[in-house]
Parts: structure tokens; C-alpha cells; sequence
């Protein structure tokens, strides 16, 4: 093998790199069990809220500490949980929402409200459209209103030629031209949702937030909280409408002396009253400091005395760093994770009772975005607003009529300009007049966005803030002060719940399955090839640690089908080892030596293996393209163990196996158990192959009669709806709570156990049309009523609905999905599966030159789903598992299609070189040959893949089961399928020359 060093030299820093991002994981573990021993030792009762307090405690007072040092760079706790693996949120818990900014509001107000018949009949028929097309809400209109408008142009007076807009449309412009203006207002709008939403995630205090805007003018932003367990809190936090305001604010100068004296209060409040608070974490702090030696190398090096003697004297500017420098708004600075104290602090009656006349109605505000210190501390600004006993700003958002971002010609700097109407003019100006050398407040959503002083008196309604803005800054701000004249209402579209527990319990059963199948493919290939198994196992070892390195390295978020994937990529992997080592046995069986033998077996797969491989290859980045939430986690996980295994099977296998050539190893790529299995097979598979047709016609026959009187069970994400799994103490009779639920909803639920018969899945479209944004909690209260003489007497409201870890009764996860959405999901899949057929069909074409090929690959597979759908349909009633036709079984169906085309390609590159090798055999026996020689590799792969896919089966999750039978059915189907359908079509499809 060439470049063998290279080799060696990239794989060992792989490796390396591999282990360092994934020591974050390990050191980050250490911590918090740490914290969850320290909260046992210290909780009386084991209540879940109180060993929740003492769990942060103890991660609060380490936060900041440096727990890893490593000589050339020290980390944080903050910063390894930054670094440490992703769990999704049906691994972590947590919340996944899609929200969609109302377009049809943003449109209505652009349109001052407007009455215009054409207008609102044209909302309303868009309204009906977007129920069954997959275009963006704005597009729609625009078709509709260009049906019924009858010539009446956009930049009609009455509909968006209006004051708001006069700067840009106009009785000039044409409908194009006013759709392009809508269109830039609509982007503008829900960009402005989107840093709202940001900005509350990032004060929320969840870790790994992800927020992200989805399919341009949609409307829709995705948000995904980990760990987030009061799903009230961030529904509310979700969909509250944000108000612009414009205040009066006080001066640094002015604040000072009432936060000195505040300080004492707040020392001695502290001695007082927190003083359990201040010795836990002194406790805490040695706690770590006994453990340091034995597991971590550097975890709190400080001398413990100095540090309980730090700890015990606090106040209000142990966590307040108050501004005395110069003359300015910033009234002080704290960390992030300290703002909750200094709110609680600063709103003490004892420390509210200082306040003089002046600062009497005194507001206290956080910047809407936080900054690094030097030391590398993230810090947050504070600011004191003028409010009054009202707590009405002067002026509100809706007087702006435009805004905008550029650059000053005189400085160089950014600015942000806005203008404002007749009314806002006035306001303003009274407002600049009356702050001449003070400050005014530009708040969004309750958070200070600017805060610039006033220099002049602004009487012409047309503004320019100055500021050290970057250019994306300068835009943000043009957008927030652009959004007050558009209060666009959001409701969510499609929501997941995942509680802790249920969470927790995904991990524990996703290890015991992951390790359990891991275990059984390394035995079975050491049972099998003896001490070249024990090779392939080692490079499996490293396709695992490279593939875990990668996710842990990039961020990538690791969910429950992406462990799934993971796991398939083990089973799928030994494909490519088990493709060599029976080239190599056949080379070595033709008399070939054994260095030749080896140079021989890698050559001659080499082909076989990439071309299997990037079928499926090809199909995953279908699937990530189209698929959504967990569905791209699964693509991801087997686009990258592809490569991971590729590279292992061709190149880290290679190297130990021509270390053994060179050391004269003697290697006969089997046991004497298995010798001679599967050797010298010779079945005349085309013989057999309208039996086989008949068989697989009966079967499809059935599904479709089964299709016709039973359909499918299609879950909640495809049809629209709401599902909840609710636990309860005792078993339940799923009959009894339907009856129960359907008084409280009106209308029958669906409600059949769910994995154990103490816990229930609850699905239904009680109010699934209502966008109203207390919906979710209506259903919920039904919800909670209708199981009231279920659930343990006295369990309240909350602590139904909210997680925590532990939690073992109650609502477990919940699943919303507005019907709009549904059809999105349903469209996707459906390219999904289609363009992968496409796409496969082409690349067969491609790479063998023949439609022949092509077309028995796209039979097979196409035969290889319907049989799955078929005994979906058949058996869904009568299975122990829920069976539910959502994007996890496409997920499945596309992994199907890639596994049966994998096996396809592999013996359709054997029948391409007997073909070349032997000119005088009858085509027949070229496929009959190619058959025959592949078995081997095509019944040892499947039987690796059925134990790893059963092993999940039965040790996996309750939620992964249905996705799992999918799986086993689909690789007996396609083992099936590629030798008695792909080949026999291909060959029933040739021409008789190419027979003879």
C-alpha cells in the first residue's frame, strides 16, 4: 500500500483530535455527577425542585472556575459544556418549536388595516390556499389577489399606497414593483421576530440553543431549547408580542449614590438571610477541591481559606460592577449568569425604600445582547430608566414609518436613521427638547437595544443614532425600529416535548442496545474470519471514535435516530471488511500467494465498495435535504459514518494486515468452524425467479388491498394534531381514559398504550385549526381534566405539565402539529423518495452503462417499499409497539432503499466483470455466477445488520421500535430483492444477443 505513513500519520492525529474533543464530554460528566452526589447529600426529602436547587448551586459556583488544565490553555465549566458533546432533545429533554410569524398581519399592517374588499377577499382566499401548497403565504397572495383584484393595482390608495409606505410605493409602480418593496418588509419584519426570539432565548439559560430561520418568507423560525423543562414559561416567552418603546434614561452619575447604599443593604440582607445559600457553596467549593486529585488534574486550585472568607462577605456589587468612570447611560455591568441575582436584589422593599423622589418610579434594564470582558467573562450591561406611575412609555413603536442602515459619509461609521409621522414628530421632539445632555432608550421586548445621549433638539421627525455599530448590528437595529409600526403575532406550527426522564431513559436504553449490538458484531466476526476479524474490530473501534469525534468536534447535535444511525453504521460497515476478506479468500483459493492474495482481494473490491457506498451515500443527502429534525440527525450520522468507514475498512484494516504480510503472518480469513462456508455455491437463482415474482406479486397484491380497507396509522406529523405521553401511577385501561378524554375535548381521542400499560399515548385534533396563542394551554387544561381521576389525587397543574429529572408521573414529551405544516412534511417525503429513485436510477446508468441495470435496481427498491408499506398496513393493528407512519419511517424507508441498492450494486459489479472475464458463457450463467459467488458477502452483511437492528429492537426505546421493525423488515426484503428481483429483471430486460 502506498503512503502508508501518511496513513498512519493522519490517523493517529485523527485520533488525537477525536479524544480532545470528546474529553470535554468526560470532564463535563465528572462535574455534574458531582453536583447531582452533592444535591443526594444535601436534600432531606429528594424532591425534585430541591435537588434541582442544590444541583445549580454547586454548577453556579464552579462556572466560572477552571476545571481543565492542560498546560498551554485552562477551560472553564462553562467553557467544557460549551464544547462537549450535543444531545438532542429526545435525549436531553427539552423543547423544539416551529414558530410562524403571521405574514397575513405583517400585510394588514403594511396596508394600514386596510378595508379594500379585493384586498381582504385576496388574505382570505390565501388563507385557504396555504392549507394545501407548499409556497410561502406571501406568494399565495400575490396569485390571489392578482385573481380578484380585477385590475386593481397594490399601489392602490386604499390597500398599500398609503402613508406608511409613501417613501416606496407609489401610484407609479407596478404590482411587480410593489411585490418586491412587500417583499423586502415581510424578510425585514420576520428577521426582526427572529433577534427578538433571540434575544429572550439567550436570556432564557438553557445550553445549546438553536434558533434558525426556515425557508425564506415562510415566516417560520425553528427553535430548539435542550434541557428547557418549564414548558409554560417558553411558550409564553415564545409568543408574546414585543412592544418598541422610547424612554427617558438616567445617567451613571445619577444612579451612584442610591446603588452605594443599596450595596449595605444588600450585605447585610445577604448575612441574614442567605447564609445556608453561602455555606453551600463554600460546601460545594471543597467538595471539589477533596476530588481534585483524583479526577480532575486542575479543579479549583485556589487555597480553600481565603476562598469561604471571599465567599462569605457578599453584597450587591460582588455581583454588580457599577460604572464610575465616565459620564454615561451603562449604570454597571454583571456576568450573565448573575442578572437573576441582581434583579432579586435590586427589588428588595428594603433596598426600594432608598429611593429618593427622583429615582422613585426607577426602571431597571438589561442590554439586549451581552460582550466579553478581558478575562474572557461574558457580561451583560445595566441601565436605569425614567419610568412613571403609569409605566407608559412616551413614545411607542407604531410612530415609526421607516428605518434604515448606512454609513456616515463624515466618519465613516455606521448609523441608524428613522422617521416617524406627525404624531411620533411631536413626541420626539418634546422628548430631545426636555434631554438635551441626557440619554434616551430605544427597548424591545424589555431589553435596551440603544441608548445614545442627546445632543440636540430633533424637531423634523427624522433621526440618526450614532454608535460603535458593526454593519449587521446597524441593520438589526433598522429592523427592530422598522417593527414597531408592524406588531406581527406568531403561533406555533409544530411543537416536541421531551421531558428529562423520558429523556434519561432514551440513553439508558439507547447504550444498553448500542453496546449490546456492538458486542455481537464483534464476536460474530472474530467467529467468522478468526484473527482478520479481530482487524476489522479494531478498525470498527476507530470508525466509532472518529465518527463520535467529529459530532463532538463540529457540534453536531447526536439524537435518538442518530444513534440509530450510528449503530446501523456498525452493522453496515463490516460490509466493506467483509467484501475484502472474501475477495482475498477467493484469490487465495485460485492459488495466488498470500502478499498477492491481499494486494488482489483490496484491488478487486475497491470498485464494489465505493459504488455501494455512494448509493447510499447519495440517498442520505436526500434525505438530509428534504428531512427535518430528527430526520436530518439520522441522515447526518450515516452521511459521515460512510466516510468514517470507508476510510477505517480501506486503510486502518489494510495496515494491520500488511504488518502481519511482512511479519509472516499466516491469516486464512476464517475459523475452522467456518471454513468452507458459502464456497463453491452454484444455484441457478434465474431458474427460480418467476416464483419469486409470483411471490413478491401476492404479497404487493395484499398490501394493496390491505392499503385500500386499512390504509396506514399515520402519526401527527403528517396528518396535523397534537400527541401526549402521559405516565401515570398504576396501570390504565387506554379504553376507559378515551371515554374520560372524549367528554373533555368534545370529540374521541385516540389512546392506546404506549410501551409499558402504566403509560398512555394520547393523540388528537382537539382545536389543531385554532392559532390562537393560549390554544395550547386550553388543550392542555382539557387534557389534565379529562385524566383528573386518573392521575394521583392532588397533582396540580404544573406539576403535570412540567419536567424535571426523576419525573415519573405526568406528562413525559407532547408533540404538536398545525395541518399547514403536515402537508409540508407530507410533500418533502414524497420528493424525498422520489428524487432518491431518480438519483440512483442515474448514477447506475452512469457507472454501468446499460438501462437495464437501472431499471432492475429501481424495480427492486421500489418493490422493497411497497412490501414494507404492505406489512405496515397489515400488521399495525395487531403489533405491541406504535407502528405510526411519520418522518422516522421515511427515514426508514430511504435507509431500506440504500441498504437494497448497496446489496444490488455489489453483485451487478460482479456480473459487469464475469461478464469481461468470460465471453463464451451464456448470460445466464454470468448472473447465475455472480449470484452464487456473492452470497456469501450478501448473507454474512445482512446477518451483521439483522443483529444489530434486533438488538435495538428489543433494547431500544419505546419510540424507536416501529422505526426499527421498518429496518429488519426492509434488509430481509432487500436481501430478497436484490437476488431474486434486481438481477432477474435486469436480465429478463436484456436483449437475446446479449443472452446468448
Amino acid at each position: 500500500m502506498q503512503n502508508r505513513g501518511l496513513i498512519k500519520l493522519f490517523a493517529v492525529l485523527f485520533g488525537i483530535v477525536s479524544l480532545y474533543h470528546l474529553s470535554f464530554t468526560y470532564f463535563s460528566n465528572i462535574v455534574e455527577d458531582q453536583a447531582s452526589e452533592y444535591a443526594s447529600k444535601k436534600s432531606t426529602s429528594n424532591n425534585p425542585d430541591e435537588l434541582a436547587m442544590y444541583n445549580r448551586i454547586f454548577l453556579d459556583s464552579v462556572a466560572d472556575k477552571p476545571i481543565v488544565n492542560l498546560g498551554f490553555a485552562q477551560f472553564t465549566y462553562n467553557d467544557i459544556r460549551s464544547k462537549e458533546l450535543n444531545l438532542g432533545l429526545d435525549l436531553k429533554g427539552g423543547i423544539n418549536v416551529i414558530l410562524k410569524v403571521s405574514v397575513k398581519d405583517i400585510l394588514k399592517g403594511l396596508s394600514n388595516d386596510s378595508k379594500n374588499i379585493e384586498f381582504n377577499r385576496a388574505l382570505d382566499a390565501a388563507d385557504l390556499a396555504e392549507k394545501s401548497s407548499d409556497k410561502p403565504y406571501l406568494d399565495l397572495f400575490f396569485l390571489e389577489f392578482d385573481k380578484i383584484s380585477k385590475g386593481t393595482p397594490l399601489s392602490h390608495p386604499s390597500i398599500f399606497g398609503n402613508k406608511l409606505l409613501r417613501e416606496q410605493v407609489n401610484g407609479t409602480k407596478t404590482n411587480e414593483e410593489v411585490q418586491q418593496v412587500l417583499a423586502s418588509e415581510v424578510s425585514a419584519s420576520v428577521s426582526t421576530a427572529f433577534q427578538v426570539l433571540r434575544s429572550r432565548i439567550d436570556k432564557f439559560g438553557v445550553t445549546q440553543p438553536n434558533i434558525q430561520r426556515l425557508g425564506g418568507n415562510s415566516g417560520r423560525i425553528l427553535i430548539e431549547l435542550p434541557g428547557a423543562r418549564d414548558i409554560e414559561r417558553v411558550r409564553k416567552l415564545l409568543q408574546s408580542t414585543a412592544e418598541l418603546q422610547f424612554w427617558e434614561a438616567y445617567s451613571n452619575s445619577e444612579v451612584i449614590n442610591y446603588l452605594i447604599e443599596a450595596n449595605v443593604v444588600v450585605t447585610k440582607h445577604i448575612a441574614d438571610n442567605e447564609t445556608v445559600a453561602t455555606k453551600d457553596i463554600v460546601e460545594v467549593e471543597a467538595t471539589i477541591e477533596e476530588t481534585e486529585e483524583s479526577k480532575v488534574d486542575a479543579l479549583l486550585g485556589e487555597d480553600s481559606d481565603s476562598e469561604v472568607e471571599e465567599t462569605v462577605v457578599k453584597g450587591l456589587f460582588t455581583y454588580l460592577q457599577p460604572e464610575v468612570n465616565n459620564t454615561s447611560s451603562v449604570i454597571g455591568y454583571a456576568a450573565l449568569r448573575d442578572t437573576a441575582k441582581v434583579n432579586k436584589y435590586l427589588g428588595l422593599n428594603s433596598v426600594r425604600s432608598l429611593r429618593t423622589k427622583e429615582l422613585k418610579y426607577a426602571k431597571f434594564m438589561w442590554d439586549a445582547k451581552t460582550f466579553k470582558s478581558d478575562s474572557g467573562k461574558e457580561l451583560i450591561t445595566l441601565y436605569a430608566i425614567r419610568s412613571n406611575r403609569a409605566d407608559k412609555a412616551p413614545i411607542s413603536g407604531d410612530v415609526i414609518v421607516d428605518a434604515g442602515a448606512d454609513s456616515n459619509p463624515n466618519t465613516s461609521k455606521m448609523e441608524v436613521t428613522m422617521a416617524m409621522n406627525s404624531l411620533g414628530t411631536k413626541q420626539w421632539a418634546k422628548m430631545t427638547t426636555n434631554n438635551i445632555g441626557k440619554f434616551v432608550a430605544v427597548v424591545l421586548d424589555g431589553y435596551v437595544y440603544s441608548a445614545p445621549s442627546v445632543s440636540v433638539a430633533i424637531t423634523s421627525g427624522m433621526t440618526s443614532i450614532s454608535g460603535s455599530f458593526t454593519v449587521k448590528e446597524a441593520q438589526d437595529l433598522a429592523n427592530i425600529l422598522k417593527a414597531g409600526k408592524l406588531p406581527a403575532a406568531a403561533h406555533i406550527e409544530q411543537s416536541d416535548v421531551v421531558g428529562p426522564s423520558l429523556g434519561q431513559k432514551s440513553i439508558d436504553s439507547s447504550m444498553i442496545s448500542f453496546g449490546l449490538a456492538l458486542l455481537l458484531v464483534l464476536a460474530w466476526m472474530v467467529f467468522y474470519y478468526g484473527k482478520s476479524g479481530f482487524y476489522a474490530n479494531v478498525a470498527l473501534a476507530v470508525n466509532i471514535l472518529f465518527l463520535f469525534g467529529i459530532f463532538s468536534g463540529f457540534g453536531f447535535v447526536l439524537t435518538l435516530p442518530g444513534i440509530a444511525g450510528i449503530i446501523l453504521t456498525i452493522g453496515m460497515s463490516v460490509d466493506a471488511n467483509v467484501l475484502i476478506f472474501e475477495r482475498i479468500k477467493e484469490e487465495l483459493a485460485k492459488g495466488a500467494g498470500f502478499k498477492e492474495g491481499v494486494q488482489k482481494g483490496y484491488s478487486h473490491a475497491l470498485s464494489s465498495i465505493l459504488d455501494a457506498n455512494i448509493t447510499t451515500l447519495l440517498t442520505g443527502f436526500i434525505l438530509y435535504s428534504f428531512g427535518t429534525g430528527p430526520i436530518k440527525g439520522f441522515a447526518l450520522t450515516l452521511i459521515i459514518g460512510i466516510f468514517t468507514s470507508l476510510f477505517c475498512a480501506i486503510f486502518i484494516s489494510r495496515l494491520m494486515i500488511d504488518r502481519a504480510v511482512r511479519n509472516g503472518v499466516t491469516l486464512n480469513f476464517n475459523t475452522g468452524i467456518t471454513k468452507g462456508w458459502f464456497q463453491n455455491i452454484n444455484i441457478d437463482f434465474l431458474k427460480k425467479r418467476k416464483t419469486a415474482y409470483i411471490i413478491s406479486l401476492a404479497i404487493i397484491l395484499g398490501g394493496i388491498f390491505s392499503l385500500y380497507k386499512n390504509s396506514l396509522n399515520f402519526g401527527v406529523d403528517f396528518v396535523g394534531g397534537r400527541s401526549y405521553i402521559v405516565q401515570f401511577d398504576k396501570n390504565v385501561d387506554a379504553t376507559s381514559v378515551a371515554a374520560d378524554l372524549k367528554d373533555a375535548f368534545g370529540s374521541q381521542p385516540e389512546v392506546k398504550t404506549y410501551g409499558s400499560d402504566s403509560q398512555l399515548k394520547i393523540t388528537t385534533k382537539f382545536m389543531i385549526d385554532d392559532n390562537a396563542n393560549d390554544v395550547d394551554d386550553k388543550v392542555l387544561q382539557a387534557l389534565f381534566s379529562g385524566l383528573s381521576k386518573t392521575l394521583p389525587e392532588g397533582m396540580s397543574f404544573d406539576k403535570f405539565i412540567n419536567g424535571h429529572e426523576g419525573k415519573t408521573v405526568g406528562m413525559m414529551s407532547y408533540m404538536t402539529v398545525a395541518p399547514s405544516i403536515a402537508d409540508d412534511i407530507k410533500t418533502a417525503a414524497g420528493w424525498s423518495i422520489i428524487g432518491s429513485l431518480i438519483v440512483v436510477f442515474l448514477y447506475i446508468l452512469l457507472r454501468f452503462r446499460k438501462w437495464q441495470y437501472s431499471l432492475g435496481a429501481v424495480i427492486a427498491v421500489f418493490h422493497d417499499v411497497l412490501i414494507v408499506l404492505s406489512v405496515f398496513s397489515i400488521t399495525y393493528k395487531i403489533m405491541p409497539f406504535d407502528m405510526e407512519i411519520g418522518q422516522s419511517f421515511i427515514a426508514a424507508i430511504l435507509t431500506v432503499v440504500g441498504y437494497s441498492l448497496n446489496d444490488t450494486v455489489v453483485i451487478f459489479d460482479r456480473i459487469r466483470e464475469f461478464t469481461g472475464l468470460n465471453a463464451n458463457w451464456k448470460y445466464s450463467e454470468v448472473v447465475n455466477k455472480a449470484l452464487s459467488s456473492t452470497l456469501g458477502r450478501t448473507i454474512n452483511t445482512s446477518l451483521t445488520t439483522l443483529i444489530v437492528l434486533t438488538a435495538i429492537m428489543f433494547f431500544g426505546g419505546d419510540s424507536i421500535k416501529g422505526f426499527m421493525f421498518a429496518l429488519i423488515i426492509g434488509v430481509f426484503v432487500g436481501t430478497y430483492s436484490s437476488l431474486f428481483i434486481a438481477s432477474p429483471i435486469m436480465y429478463d430486460t436484456s436483449s437475446e444477443k446479449e443472452k446468448k
